[in-house]
């Protein structure tokens, strides 16, 4: 009869021990918040700054290597100064050398289509890539989808030219025709 009962205060003990350890909250243990030294802020200014002047002044141009099936070509033009994006053009020329932003009929067409046109959305491309300074952070212009998709890998592949300081004309290879 002992024997039962010291079994039961045993298994009493251990099932109360269970429930109690169960149900305590773990206290983590306090976190110093990182402080940077100066040492550290500067250096880490240092390396933002030179992350930001990474871009070589200069004029580059990417285009892509074939006209598209309607024959124009699109191509994107950067201008570098003090190591930001100044200026720059993008837009698509013909065999003739036209362009498209310029060519009244096309214009009319899409914007009647698609509700704007290369006039509209080309000069917009490239002002929010001198704005952002960085062709990942511009937006898609709803209505030229396909453009802006040209917009952004030409300037994209023409990011490492920049950077490099290669002004000769980057060559891209063409999407395929869908």
């Amino acid at each position: 009869m002992k024997n039962k009962k010291l079994l039961a205060l045993i298994c009493a003990s251990i099932i109360a021990i269970g429930s109690l350890t169960a149900c305590s909250s773990k206290e983590e243990p306090a976190t110093t918040p990182a402080v940077e030294t100066p040492a550290e802020e500067a250096a880490t200014e240092e390396g933002a700054t030179e992350e930001a002047t990474a871009l070589k002044d200069g004029s580059y141009k990417a285009e892509y290597t074939e006209a598209d099936e309607r024959g124009w070509k699109a191509f994107v033009e950067v201008t570098v100064e003090d190591g930001q994006m100044t200026a720059a053009t993008f837009d698509y020329a013909n065999a003739e050398g036209a362009l498209k932003t310029a060519d009244a009929e096309y214009n009319t067409k899409m914007k009647d289509i698609a509700g704007t046109s290369p006039a509209e959305f080309a000069p917009a491309l490239a002002e929010a890539l001198v704005a952002s300074q960085d062709p990942t952070k511009v937006d898609v212009v709803t209505g030229a989808t396909s453009s802006t998709t040209d917009f952004t890998t030409l300037a994209t592949a023409l990011m490492a030219n920049i950077q490099e300081g290669n002004t000769e004309v980057l060559l891209v290879e063409a999407p395929a025709a869908e």
